[in-house]
């Protein structure tokens, strides 16, 4: 069986000195921790404002084709673009009266 002398007992007890240092340690830690979360976070909000402006002007493009698309149809076939428009017209007065 083992035995513990004296000496050893003393220098395994933990001084206040040596307890302040921990803590002291520990707060810098969790400064530090608090700090890189903070930049995550500020980069994750970088990154999706980044993506979202990304996808507005992926859709802006669309829409500008879109509407290219339309004034070539509306150039090639007049006729057939005025009775869609008149019967889409008429479908939003019929269903917007309705109540």
């Amino acid at each position: 069986m083992a035995t513990t002398t004296k000496d050893e007992v003393k220098n395994a007890t933990v001084t206040q000195k040596d307890l302040a240092e921990q803590i002291e340690r520990i707060k810098q830690d969790v400064s530090d921790l608090t700090s890189l979360l903070a930049e995550t976070g500020s980069q994750k909000a970088q990154d999706a404002k980044a993506a979202a402006r990304a996808r507005a002007s992926e859709a802006g493009k669309q829409a500008q084709d879109l509407g290219i698309q339309t004034q070539d149809f509306v150039a090639a076939r007049p006729g057939v673009a005025l009775g869609v428009a008149a019967g889409l017209g008429f479908l939003v007065g019929f269903m917007g009266g309705r109540k």
